[in-house]
């Protein structure tokens, strides 16, 4: 049976990874986020915390990290975070292999497809009001924080994105479904996802 995945896009604070949880359970179907970069530091025998100031980060080619370290999976010269691409891109196709799984981040949209497999891309988004007041209330920081934070990660996702796409982050044109979080629930958005995951599975099946 050919497999089949979901990879989902999300502006901070918008409820991706929420969306990936219910879907996995729903389906059935394995859930990577930051598993991920778990994965990839294991793959390359690299410290973990060390990679995660790389994660969904674009290369800076005026200022970065060169990597030495590793094992005979890792590349070694090239800087930390085109070493942790390689590394996620590697895990990624590997799972890709063997079940169908839902990815968040990391663009695994662009790396299934570019690998000829079947993948429904994903993004969520939703007004920024929304996606401040809803981060502050799970995780108790305050507004300046929360506004902070989500502009840093939002900024350093669109550039690790295009950079390694070449498409647009966070348009509707660059994915299959695009939903805004703060007009449907969770549940509701992670029903219609699963709609068009069994229909995929049963074209390629």
């Amino acid at each position: 049976m050919k497999h089949c995945f979901i990879a989902i896009g999300r502006e901070f604070g918008s409820g991706g990874h929420k969306i990936g949880q219910i879907l996995s359970e729903k389906l059935g179907i394995a859930y990577y986020d930051n598993e991920l970069l778990t994965l990839a530091a294991q793959r390359g025998n690299l410290n973990s915390e060390k990679f995660s100031r790389y994660d969904e980060k674009k290369h800076n080619q005026y200022l970065y990290e060169i990597n030495y370290e590793g094992n005979d999976k890792v590349i070694k010269g090239a800087s930390m975070q085109e070493t942790l691409y390689q590394l996620q891109k590697d895990v990624i196709l590997e799972i890709a292999g063997q079940q169908d799984a839902v990815f968040v981040g990391r663009c695994a949209d662009f790396i299934l497809k570019e690998a000829g497999e079947e993948v429904i891309s994903v993004f969520a988004a939703a007004p920024a009001e929304y996606r401040i007041r809803r981060t502050m209330e799970l995780e108790g920081l305050d507004e300046k924080t929360v506004s902070s934070l989500m502009k840093k990660k939002d900024k350093g996702r669109k550039s690790y994105y295009e950079s390694r796409t070449g498409k647009r982050w966070g348009v509707k044109e660059s994915y299959d479904l695009y939903f805004d979080t703060e007009k449907q629930d969770f549940n509701g958005i992670a029903e219609q996802i699963a709609a068009e995951y069994w229909k995929r599975k049963a074209e390629i099946n």
